[in-house]
């Protein structure tokens, strides 16, 4: 087995976790936000692959939006979990999938908001909206740039 650790020049081992959180979680703004978020969009994708009747247009239109929820289920919303704690542990590596994971699922709210006939879900879908936005941009903001350099072993992307 071997293992990942680099070896940084102090001679301290560094994997993809630093002594220093790369984002603080003294400052819990994007955690709350990013919790939110995985609570409306999981609101709102399980309504609309559960209740058929929510989402109408044509036939290829609802088979992709509830493909898409099924996807933000099974995938995006676990990721995003998974990432968030990661980051809230130190982990550099999962800054940088939570980053990627906020914005698929602003994307996935875009499409939501804007590309399904206006139904009985569609607050929930602007609340998605807005919260992958600030979500995202609550972690650009406060991410500590040198912690964040200090957390990725170099040579590698």
């Amino acid at each position: 087995m071997t293992s990942t650790a680099v070896r940084s020049p102090q001679g301290a081992a560094r994997s993809g976790t630093s002594s220093t959180p790369v984002v603080s979680a003294r400052d819990p703004l994007p955690y709350i936000l990013s919790g939110a978020l995985v609570v409306v969009a999981g609101l709102s994708a399980g309504l609309s692959l559960l209740v058929p009747s929510q989402l109408t247009g044509s036939t290829v239109s609802t088979g992709n939006m509830r493909g898409t929820a099924l996807a933000l289920l099974v995938v995006g919303l676990p990721v995003l979990t998974t990432a968030v704690v990661q980051t809230a542990r130190g982990s550099a590596r999962a800054l940088v999938v939570a980053l990627g994971t906020l914005g698929y699922l602003l994307y996935q709210a875009v499409l939501f908001c804007f590309a399904v006939p206006l139904n009985n879900l569609f607050l929930l879908y602007v609340a998605d909206l807005g919260l992958s936005r600030w979500s995202l941009v609550a972690f650009l903001l406060r991410a500590d740039l040198p912690a964040f350099r200090g957390g990725c072993p170099r040579g590698r992307p």
